[in-house]
């Protein structure tokens, strides 16, 4: 099975109808307006699928049951945001291992995880569930360079005039450093 897969609304039968349409058909039921032939007819909701909710069977979301709770993961959203304020952003191989480090020290084991190590598959569904974290190539940069403020940025480009004042504009030429090094002969800086 795809990786990816989005199952395409009316492609199977299975759960083919909204939260709410179910909601309608069961108060029609209860009130005894309606039978559950005729509310599997005009819902087009299988009547197998209308007694067990009308029982309490089946309540659970179809498919297999989440391995943390809620507020778990909503933890560890929060300890990801903290940390990516603090600058030390992670990525998605530090959040199986710190995932990992948690299950240890509750001392659970889930067989679903290799070696208790979730996988990358859960480590995707986990990044889509909880749009508020994303994924992003993080800079390392020292915090006081990242707090650089306004004033600071105007004496720059005030400095920056002054000097260029009198050079023609093509004289100006913009570079970093980043191929800049001491040593021609070393391939690599570092």
């Amino acid at each position: 099975m795809p990786r990816k897969y989005k199952r395409r609304v009316g492609s199977r039968r299975y759960a083919d109808y909204t939260a709410e349409t179910l909601q309608m058909c069961l108060a029609e039921i209860r009130s005894g307006d309606i039978s559950h032939r005729k509310a599997e007819q005009k819902y087009k909701i299988p009547r197998r699928t209308i007694l067990n909710k009308l029982k309490g069977n089946h309540c659970k979301k179809p498919g297999k049951q989440a391995i943390f709770t809620s507020q778990e993961e909503h933890q560890f959203v929060e300890c990801i945001v903290a940390l990516g304020e603090y600058g030390f952003p992670i990525n998605s191989r530090e959040l199986r291992h710190i995932i990992k480090n948690y299950l240890s020290r509750c001392g659970r084991e889930v067989k679903t995880f290799q070696d208790n190590l979730p996988g990358q598959d859960w480590t995707n569904a986990f990044i889509i569930r909880h749009p508020e974290i994303s994924i992003r190539f993080a800079e390392n940069i020292k915090r006081t360079r990242a707090a650089v403020d306004e004033p600071l940025l105007r004496s720059f480009f005030e400095n920056l005039a002054g000097e260029l004042k009198d050079v023609p504009p093509s004289n100006v030429w913009n570079f970093d450093e980043t191929n800049l090094t001491d040593d021609p002969g070393k391939k690599s800086p570092g």
